[in-house]
Order: C-alpha cells, then sequence, then structure tokens
C-alpha cells in the first residue's frame, strides 16, 4: 500500500483571561508523489501549521490574547542558554558541575587564606613573646 495523500488539522486556543479565548485553526493537505516519505511531509506541515496558527493570533487586537502566545523560556543560571523542557533545576548538568568546581576552588582559597592569616598572628605573637621574654630576664 502506498500513501498518495496526507492531512493534518491544528488548533490553537489562547485565553483572554475575561472568560474567553480566541482560536486559530488550520487544515492542510498535500497530495505525495511517488517517492516522497510522508513522515517527512506531516514533520513540515505540523511546523507550517504552528507557525500560522501563533502567527494568526498574534495579529489579535485583544493584548492578553497575544500575551497569552509568549513563552517564557527557561535559562541556564550560570550560562544564560536555554533549558531543556525534561531538566528541572535552574541549570545544565554541565554548569552544575563548573559552579561546583568554582565553589571548591573558592572555599579551598578562602581556607588557604585563614590558615595564612592565622601563621602570621602566631609568628607576630611568637615575635611578641621573644621580645618581651628579654625585659623579663635579669641583668
Amino acid at each position: 500500500m502506498r500513501v498518495t495523500r496526507v492531512s493534518i488539522s491544528l488548533e490553537k486556543r489562547a485565553n483572554d483571561g475575561d472568560y474567553g479565548s480566541e482560536k486559530s485553526e488550520v487544515e492542510i493537505f498535500a497530495d505525495l508523489e511517488p517517492g516522497d516519505e510522508p513522515h517527512t511531509v506531516l514533520d513540515w506541515m505540523m511546523g507550517t501549521a504552528r507557525m500560522q496558527v501563533e502567527h494568526d493570533l498574534l495579529q489579535s487586537p485583544n493584548l492578553r490574547v497575544r500575551q497569552a502566545l509568549i513563552r517564557k523560556v527557561r535559562r541556564c543560571n550560570h550560562c544564560s542558554e536555554p533549558l531543556a523542557d525534561d531538566e528541572t533545576g535552574y541549570l545544565h548538568p554541565a554548569c552544575k558541575l563548573a559552579e561546583d568546581a568554582e565553589r571548591e576552588e573558592r572555599y579551598q582559597a578562602a581556607k588557604r587564606r585563614n590558615e595564612e592569616q592565622e601563621r602570621q598572628e602566631d609568628e607576630r605573637d611568637r615575635v611578641a613573646t621573644r621580645d618581651g621574654d628579654d625585659e623579663d630576664l635579669p641583668l
């Protein structure tokens, strides 16, 4: 059996926030030639239909309908690239590892600074104690 015709129907509604909505509906039909891949044609038709219904609703005179079509893209807090829909956090896995490594490096640097500061304070105390010991010695 050979597929000779494919069709797609797509409808999109946008809520206006006041108990109303607007919709756009598109139907596309395509006659296939021998050698055409039905799945490829259907993918193209779906993309075309989506663009058309969104375009139609974006032309609405109602501001709330136009705003309802704005899809907020979640972005990674580290690199600002878009996050995939299946990612649940606020970072890409690689960015999380990079951020964890940066945090660990800051921790180690602070730890080294504190150790150096303590060593310098101990040295000052030893010097002060040694200078004070000279005064206590009998002549």
